[in-house]
């Protein structure tokens, strides 16, 4: 399909969106109604479950990737990053559906892992059900936001140097990137570690995003099922262009930009979380529900009923 034919598609599942909920009358509040994620550890680190981790809500997302620099002193990076995110899930949870800001929650999971040796780099995004979604950034884990058919923020990686990203809790998290986004019914977010975007061009990832709900017999998949296949195939993507030798990756462009001599791809744990806005009637739960909760927990996706 053309991408005229992809934008349509996208702006058709928006207005489907609108339809399909409740009446315009009823005061509609905007959530991540359907949502997933996929996660494709380095071959080396697999064994363990790789460093990223990340959760899904219908208030939140966050990615997070743990500094492997921490292996070399016998510490496993996942441990710091799992506890942070781990801690973050749990205030959105019990403060959905008006959770505190994406700083806040991020705030939150350095103080439940202080003490505890590691560092890793995050972003997040709450949603309180208005048309505005906080987002927060430390280092180089990125976010996208897609609407009819063509990206309308993307965040800037964070970094002290070519391939040094700003990191917590070294890097004081207020310290990172805010913003506060308008947000609109049908808008589609893509998080995701660097290893998702150091792979992966962005026109790539708009691509398989919008291409992302029909299978190759032309039949649409149900909202359901469609953030957590755009998940799966954006990491496989990323995963199979990150083993290319002679591919000029993205992370391969920003090498050269900065002086080093760098060609192909750059294997690392991949994650992508997808979200997608839906509206909701207060005090009601969303029509489309997907996936409900999910945690990232020994190498897993694990789904949780709330």
């Amino acid at each position: 399909p053309t991408l005229h034919k992809f934008q349509q598609l996208s702006e058709s599942i928006t207005s489907s969106m609108r339809r399909t909920f409740f009446p315009l009358s009823s005061k509609l509040e905007l959530h991540f109604g359907v949502r997933g994620a996929f996660m494709i550890p380095h071959p080396e680190k697999a064994h363990r479950g790789g460093e990223d981790s990340f959760f899904v809500h219908e208030s939140a997302l966050c990615v997070a990737d743990g500094v492997g620099g921490w292996a070399s002193e016998g510490v496993d990076p996942a441990i710091y990053t799992r506890k942070v995110v781990t801690a973050a899930h749990a205030m959105v949870k019990s403060m959905a559906p008006k959770p505190p800001s994406a700083l806040t929650i991020i705030e939150e999971g350095i103080k439940h892992a202080h003490g505890l040796k590691g560092s890793c780099t995050i972003i997040g995004i709450t949603m309180d059900g208005s048309e505005k979604a906080s987002v927060h950034l430390v280092g180089d884990c990125g976010l996208m936001q897609i609407r009819d058919g063509g990206i309308v923020f993307r965040t800037k990686e964070q970094q002290q140097g070519f391939n040094c990203p700003y990191q917590i809790p070294s890097f004081p998290a207020k310290m990172g990137l805010t913003t506060s986004i308008d947000v609109v019914a049908g808008d589609m977010f893509i998080l995701g570690s660097d290893g998702l975007f150091d792979n992966v061009f962005d026109k790539d990832l708009l691509r398989v995003a919008l291409a992302g709900n029909i299978k190759e017999t032309g039949k649409y998949f149900t909202t359901a099922e469609l953030c957590q296949k755009i998940a799966q195939e954006l990491c496989e993507l990323s995963f199979k262009q990150s083993n290319m030798k002679t591919f000029d990756s993205p992370f391969a462009v920003s090498a050269k930009a900065h002086g080093y001599r760098f060609q192909g791809g750059k294997p690392d744990d991949i994650t992508a979380v997808v979200g997608i806005v839906t509206p909701t009637s207060e005090n009601q739960i969303p029509a489309y529900s997907g996936i409900e909760d999910v945690m990232f927990v020994k190498g897993r996706s694990l789904p949780k009923k709330k």
